[in-house]
């Protein structure tokens, strides 16, 4: 506590502020300004004074109390430049729910379109902050504001306001990493049919209207059908959404390499590097590399056989009927077989390649000895040769084992969930388990616990 027997000046400890303490000079005495100028002054004080608040002081006879007579001001930070977008960046390829608890398969997208000279972005310029100072005259300086590189991608450009990018063409728009690209789509306005012919195209395809029975269709991006899919053969590098869903005559085969959504498929073989997302499953014979989620108000998989690698969502399995339905998850044990065929392959190739490298280094050290040895000798080249494909087969061995071992992480814990029923001769496998059910069976759930199915009460959660 500052010695209150006299007037003083106190300075907070940030600098920021400055108090004035007056004491009463005595009766038909009074401060002049200069004196108190010079009190501030002798302090150190040389900024932000607030001149009326030390007038009032004066004039008013406000003694014996800390009153504020300097502030000084807070540096304000500057805004980094930033981009306003005019497209969904973020697509959620999860359908809604309705209130009647039927799923609409018509909020799915898996694409973003935009038209030729759209704005699809807007840069908005740094503001740079501004300078603060403490009450003793020191500078106080802002945060800089950064400014952001152009966009890179293809597809667009970048108008001579250095500020607005537009479309180049029609298409689709997505961000790729830091680029955003804009490239073509394919798209039929009526069926997929033989006056189309078979689609053989390298980005998306969208076809509003239906594929007829016999038609091919391969892919390199995503594929939207509206209307419904028949026996045909579909090959797709990224996810498929059958909005109407798929019949498939027992013919049809539809690969994608990420996920499938669709609100129904009924005789056809499936496989998706990603999750498959449907109302009903009939007769079927499906693989998921990640999850199976049937949902909606119907909700089943009836016949036929599905395979997903983390775990099976649905609401019945089997039917009255007693169709053999086959539920397998988890990890198959061909997988830990191919891992430990990996692992001695790989042990038995670095083995190799260490006894190759010796046997350079040998004939190396017998060249500095001998100088009839040459260079070139073809002994050591066959050798050279040799290290090089048995590095070539290794390097791509311990990639194939990298997703062999990734494929066992995911698979761990698999489950199958039914939150309706489970009829009679339905087979659950959880990788080398087995597990055939002989009734008719109400929410319930089937993990593998000490290399055993076992089941549970079904507890609810959403699928995800």
């Amino acid at each position: 506590m500052a010695d209150q027997s006299k007037t003083y000046v106190r300075v907070s400890g940030d600098q920021m502020q400055a108090y004035l303490y007056l004491i009463d000079p005595g009766e038909g005495v009074n401060y002049s300004r200069r004196e108190i100028d010079a009190l501030l002054d002798n302090n150190g004080v040389v900024m932000g004074i607030k001149d009326d608040v030390i007038n009032d002081m004066i004039e008013r006879g406000l003694y014996y109390r800390e009153v504020i007579v300097a502030q000084g001001e807070f540096p304000q930070d500057g805004v980094d430049g930033y981009f306003e977008y005019n497209f969904n960046r973020v697509i959620d390829k999860k359908p809604d729910a309705k209130a009647d608890g039927t799923i609409d398969y018509w909020s799915i997208s898996s694409i973003v379109h935009v038209k030729k000279d759209q704005v699809i972005a807007t840069y908005i310029p740094s503001v740079q902050g501004l300078s603060g100072y403490t009450v003793k005259g020191k500078s106080l300086m802002p945060k800089r504001a950064r400014e952001l590189p152009p966009l890179k991608g293809r597809g667009f450009e970048r108008l001579e306001d250095d500020k607005t990018y537009i479309s180049l063409l029609d298409g689709k728009i997505e961000v790729q990493g830091d680029k955003i690209v804009i490239s073509e789509i394919y798209e039929i306005t009526g069926d997929a049919d033989l006056s189309t012919g078979n689609i053989n195209f390298p980005g998306d395809v969208v076809i509003y209207g239906k594929v007829c029975t016999g038609i091919s269709i391969k892919a390199g991006g995503n594929l939207t059908v509206n209307g419904n899919v028949e026996t045909a053969v579909i090959d797709v590098g990224k996810d498929i959404i059958f909005r109407s869903g798929m019949q498939g005559g027992y013919k049809a085969k539809v690969s994608a390499g990420g996920n499938i959504t669709a609100k129904f498929i009924e005789n056809t073989k499936v496989r998706a590097g990603g999750t498959i997302h449907a109302e009903v499953l009939m007769n079927t014979e499906v693989v998921s590399c990640e999850k199976l989620i049937l949902d909606g108000k119907k909700s089943a998989i009836v016949g036929g056989s599905v395979n997903a690698l983390q775990g099976v969502y649905a609401g019945t399995i089997g039917n009255e009927a007693e169709i053999p339905t086959e539920v397998s998850v988890g990890v198959p044990q061909e997988t830990y077989v191919r891992r430990e065929i990996l692992l001695k392959k790989i042990e038995k190739n670095e083995i190799n390649i260490k006894r190759i490298e010796v046997g350079i280094k040998q004939f190396e050290e017998l060249m500095e000895k001998d100088p009839r040895i040459r260079k070139d000798d073809p002994r050591k080249a066959q050798l050279i040769r040799a290290k090089i494909q048995d590095n070539v087969i290794l390097s791509q061995d311990r990639a194939e084992l990298s997703k062999v071992e990734a494929m066992i992480g995911r698979g761990k814990a698999a489950y199958v969930r039914v939150s309706g029923y489970v009829y009679p001769r339905v087979t659950v496998s959880i990788e080398s388990r087995k597990l055939v059910t002989k009734e008719k069976e109400m929410a319930v759930e089937f993990m593998n616990l000490d290399d055993n199915i076992i089941k549970r009460p079904y507890s609810y959660s959403e699928p995800t």
